[in-house]
């Protein structure tokens, strides 16, 4: 069983994109475990779910009180992101392209001993992808 971290854009919407690659990471592991933030906004973490539900894939999630976000600036988001990354085995980071906090994760992760981190951005099949191995 591997240990998957979803990231994503607050306004990353693309879900045909989404889907398909949690689909590909199910394909090759069907005792995937997703990792991800909870929350209420309809977003990558929110289809990560849905997605995870509907294939009856087990989730751990991590609570972020995005409303204290703005109190505690950028190193908090940071936090939250090195957290999720570092409780996985491999990360898939959906990026909008204008997400400073996303892009920084991206290299904290790349700086893990993980597999494999997936940075996909724009919304299109545009990645880049990152092997430990």
């Amino acid at each position: 069983m591997s240990r998957l971290a979803v990231l994503g854009s607050y306004n990353f919407t693309n879900i045909k994109l989404l889907d398909g690659v949690l689909d590909l990471y199910l394909y090759e592991d069907p005792d995937l475990h997703i990792v991800t933030y909870i929350g209420e906004f309809h977003n990558a973490h929110a289809q990560t779910r849905n997605w995870a539900r509907d294939n009856h894939v087990p989730v751990s999630t991590h609570m972020v009180r995005w409303e204290n976000v703005p109190d505690f600036g950028d190193e908090m988001m940071l936090r939250c992101n090195t957290d999720l990354i570092c409780d996985a085995d491999e990360s898939v980071i959906f990026w909008n392209g204008e997400d400073e906090f996303l892009k920084t994760s991206f290299d904290i992760a790349k700086g893990q001993e993980k597999t494999q981190v997936i940075f996909i951005s724009n919304n299109e099949i545009d990645c880049e992808i990152y092997d430990n191995n």
